[in-house]
C-alpha cells in the first residue's frame, strides 16, 4: 500500500490511504503518547491522564489514546 506524507503534518500524518479501515478518510494523523501530551499541555489542559488500548480490526493492529483533561 502506498500512502503519501503530507510535508506540513509530519512524519505521522498520511492521506489518501487506500487500504484497510481507513481507507477513503481523507488525512489521518497518527499521534505518539509525547506529542498529544504536548499539544493538550500547549492548550491549556492540566491533570492529564492517558489510557491506551489496543485491539485489532480486519487484521490490523490498532492502538489508540483514551484522554481525560482538565481546561
Amino acid at each position: 500500500m502506498e500512502q503519501e506524507r503530507e510535508s506540513r503534518g509530519g512524519e505521522h500524518t498520511f492521506y489518501n490511504v487506500e487500504e484497510g479501515s481507513l481507507s477513503g478518510c481523507g488525512t489521518i494523523h497518527f499521534f505518539e503518547e509525547a506529542e498529544l501530551r504536548g499539544i493538550l499541555m500547549q492548550t491549556g489542559f492540566h491533570d492529564i491522564v492517558m489510557d491506551q488500548f489496543r485491539f485489532t480490526d480486519c487484521g490490523n493492529v490498532v492502538e489508540q489514546f483514551l484522554v481525560q483533561a482538565v481546561k
